[in-house]
């Protein structure tokens, strides 16, 4: 199977559970997941994305509303961007696409997020078992594609299903 069409699927059961996250009526971070876009035309990105059994990219407009008072990102807006950006890889990364539940989340802010830029959100998953999955995330800036923000994402796997 071409690289290219391994991404068509796995992209697939990404934008599934995409949809199913924007599709929530009320949860923790909805403004920040109703203006992330699931990009699909990986090929211009050679340069970050690897693999297309294992890795995803988002991107973002980082708006005022997730900034602190110096106009960059909030740490706490950052750190949830992850969780949600992982998280949706996890899930549709998962044969089973099952739901998840963080164990660690550790984040390294690198360089700062600044208001009204645009970032690419890289979410890479190289392990998910029967218990755990185990994910990492670079936030890079959208034009120099710089490195802004590292993080790591463990998450213990549950029974549930999104196909419930």
């Amino acid at each position: 199977m071409s690289g290219i069409h391994q991404a068509s699927h796995h992209l697939k059961n990404v934008a599934f559970i995409f949809e199913k996250f924007k599709s929530r009526a009320m949860f923790y971070g909805q403004d920040l997941t109703k203006n992330l876009i699931l990009l699909d035309n990986l090929e211009k990105y050679k340069a970050i994305w690897k693999d297309p059994k294992s890795e995803i990219i988002f991107k973002l407009n980082i708006e005022e509303d997730f900034c602190n008072i110096q106009k960059n990102m909030h740490g706490g807006a950052s750190a949830t961007l992850v969780d949600i950006a992982t998280t949706i890889a996890i899930s549709g990364l998962d044969r089973d696409l099952r739901h998840s539940v963080s164990v660690e989340l550790s984040t390294y802010y690198l360089n700062p997020i600044k208001i009204n830029s645009n970032v690419l959100i890289h979410c890479k998953v190289p392990k998910i078992g029967k218990s755990l999955a185990y994910s990492y995330a670079d936030i890079y800036d959208y034009e120099s594609h710089k490195l802004l923000l590292n993080a790591s994402h463990i998450k213990a796997m549950l029974e549930k299903t999104w196909r419930e």
